[in-house]
């Protein structure tokens, strides 16, 4: 470690000569043990109970005999002798009036042995004098600007408090305290002494090694602190995105309940309804028996009570049949119905949704409090982890119907056959018309927004968009066209297949699928890559498309399964065979959490998996008015578009 030099102008500032309680200038200045220097009248007055405490670093020093007794700074009075006044016009020469000399004249010259300031006219009889005649006569507006400071620092002798006029020479290494000559023949004529220049160069090396062990201590405090800040922002990073995943996941979880609360009502309503329906409908025909045999009741028991025998004979066949047709009424009982409801999972614990792991391990010290940069993070009290546990299962979403049309526009000739529906703009769908081998752009609610007659004449099957672009698949080609329906670049893909489905890559490649691999093309029409999933198995892709994470998403004719696959061909999940029981799955589309579905068309059925293929239930069903579906796309990351095999088109909102 390099030792800094500091020059006589580093110490002569005004803040370092200046007393930090009375901000003036030092008077009598007194050292406490913590190496802070103050005025001995300032320290005077903060004695409290003989006890003083440092203004700056708190530390208590015992004092029992004021402030007098503490040790002067005379490092601090050495340096104050070296602030001269700003005026040479202050400066009288001390020796006319010791001559009895009338007039007070300038000083000029000073004696840097002496002390003394002189005129010209003392100071040449002060050289003629054999005493001192070699002292140093200096020009005092050279003494006033400080050149000779480190000259008069060398010739600066400290003088003893105890023998008046003596300097200090000594180190006394049995008393450790600096000593003037008459007091090593005095009391300390037993003790081995020093010079002082032979003890400045015992001690100097040892306070230089400890100045070197304080200022290692510096720096670990510096990276101590840096270390401590960094984890602060890492703390409040992490605080931050936790509160935003529990608001999300919160939210989510609400929104699921709400949803979950509105279906279970409604089904309750409607099971009630109908049992009241049911029941009211037997109850009218009850009451209209009720009141029928309580009437024909009352007649027969009259005609019994009250007709000869002539009138009961000449009705009893009338009576009897009657009575027999009653007795013999029998209707067909209402099923005893209930209603119960079981609380699946503890909803009143707080513990089973977020578990928030909180870690923070034990701080070691090191002398000052501090530890090692060099010691694992877990050593130095940084949390390591803040985590929450994953969901038990994604939210199944809920599908609120939005609106229902038809392909099919004034200008076709043939029902329309939807093959594809993609993301137009805000507000507007894409939709593939195989039989009429156009593209049609539809708003939301089913207004038609326009019509692209391909210049090919081929039936579109699979379609995508890329900025202004569309690029669609037809029999063995994929073509990219403007707005104008113009064939801006045109591919040959290999006949493997009857059908080539195809996605988006982002806003720049689009991915179509070739059998069981899938090729991507740029804006350019050049070929960037080819992905062949990584297994031994023959696959057939009829239907692709691509999540957020870039992940393509494929529905496998051959392996009657669905399949997320990366870039690289790696396989990263596959859907349960629940929900698909061996059936071949249709079309495919992906959230924006990354939850599949899955087009089922022989059951008239959209199903959902998580986003690791776990199946999670029915989306959409008959129920939802799904009939024979084709194709499917999600829009706008807030809708759910349905084509049925009719060439009608749903639209739900999740």
């Amino acid at each position: 470690m390099a030792e800094r030099e500091f020059s006589l102008s580093d110490a002569l500032t005004q803040d370092f000569l200046t007393c930090k309680i009375c901000l003036q200038k030092f008077q009598k200045p007194k050292i406490l043990p913590c190496l802070h220097t103050y005025c001995e009248s300032c320290l005077e007055k903060m004695i409290v109970d003989n006890r003083l405490r440092c203004p700056e670093c708190r530390e208590e020093t015992e004092v029992c005999q004021g402030s007098g007794s503490l040790k002067t700074n005379f490092f601090i009075n050495g340096l104050l002798d070296l602030v001269h006044s700003s005026s040479e016009s202050d400066l009288t020469c001390i020796l006319c009036p010791l001559i009895k000399s009338n007039i007070n004249q300038n000083a000029t010259s000073r004696c840097l042995d002496c002390s003394d300031n002189m005129c010209h006219t003392c100071a040449s009889g002060h050289r003629c004098s054999r005493l001192t005649h070699d002292h140093q006569i200096v020009d005092i507006h050279d003494y006033l600007a400080g050149k000779y400071d480190v000259e008069i620092r060398k010739r600066h002798a400290v003088k003893c408090q105890i023998h008046k006029g003596e300097h200090l020479r000594f180190q006394c290494k049995s008393c450790c305290s600096v000593i003037c000559r008459e007091c090593r023949l005095d009391e300390h004529f037993n003790h081995e002494c020093l010079s002082l220049s032979e003890a400045v160069e015992i001690h100097k090396p040892v306070i230089q090694e400890l100045l070197k062990g304080v200022e290692g201590n510096l720096q670990l405090i510096s990276k101590v602190k840096t270390a401590m800040e960094e984890n602060l922002q890492k703390l409040k990073a992490q605080d931050t995105s936790i509160r935003q995943i529990v608001q999300e996941t919160t939210s989510k979880v609400i929104t699921h309940l709400l949803c979950h609360q509105q279906d279970i009502q409604k089904k309750l309503d409607d099971f009630v309804k109908e049992h009241e329906k049911v029941s009211d409908h037997l109850r009218s025909d009850l009451d209209l028996q009720d009141m029928v045999a309580r009437s024909t009741m009352t007649f027969a028991e009259k005609v019994f009570s009250l007709g000869n025998e002539i009138e009961i004979l000449s009705l009893e066949k009338m009576i009897t049949e009657r009575l027999q047709q009653l007795q013999n009424f029998r209707w067909r009982a209402v099923q005893e119905a209930s209603a119960g409801l079981v609380i699946s999972g503890d909803l009143h614990s707080s513990g089973k949704l977020f578990q928030l792991s909180l870690i923070s391990s034990q701080q070691s010290t090191h002398e000052m409090g501090m530890v090692p940069c060099s010691q694992p993070a877990t050593q130095r009290g940084q949390i390591d982890s803040i985590s929450i546990s994953p969901t038990p299962s994604c939210l199944m979403p809920k599908p609120r119907f939005l609106s229902s049309f038809r392909a099919k526009v004034y200008s076709d000739k043939k029902r329309p056959r939807v093959t594809g529906i993609c993301f137009s703009g805000p507000q507007e769908i894409l939709v593939a018309d195989e039989e009429n081998k156009n593209l049609k752009r539809f708003s939301l609610q089913g207004e038609l927004k326009g019509k692209l007659s391909l210049s090919n004449n081929k039936a579109p099957c699979g379609i995508a968009t890329l900025g202004k672009y569309v690029v669609y698949s037809a029999a063995s080609n994929l073509c990219l066209v403007n707005d104008d329906g113009g064939i801006v670049w045109q591919k040959v893909l290999p006949d493997t297949q009857a059908t080539h489905a195809i996605t988006a890559v982002g806003t720049k490649q689009v991915a179509v699928s070739i059998s069981g691999y899938v090729e991507v093309y740029n804006l350019d029409g050049e070929h960037v890559n080819r992905i062949v999933p990584q297994d031994e198995y023959d696959r057939k892709f009829v239907f692709l498309t691509c999540n957020r994470k870039g992940h393509f998403v494929a529905s496998d004719w051959f392996r009657r399964n669905v399949i997320v696959f990366n870039e690289s061909g790696k396989i990263i999940s596959t859907c349960d065979e629940k929900g698909l029981e061996g059936r071949q799955p249709g079309a495919v589309s992906v959230d924006e959490d990354g939850n599949i579905y899955v087009t089922i068309h022989e059951t008239s059925k959209v199903i959902m998996y998580s986003p690791n293929g776990k199946f999670q239930g029915e989306f959409l069903s008959t129920v939802n008015g799904i009939e024979r579906p084709r194709v499917t796309a999600i829009l706008d990351k807030t809708y759910f578009a349905v084509a049925l095999n009719s060439g009608t088109i749903h639209i739900f909102r999740f």
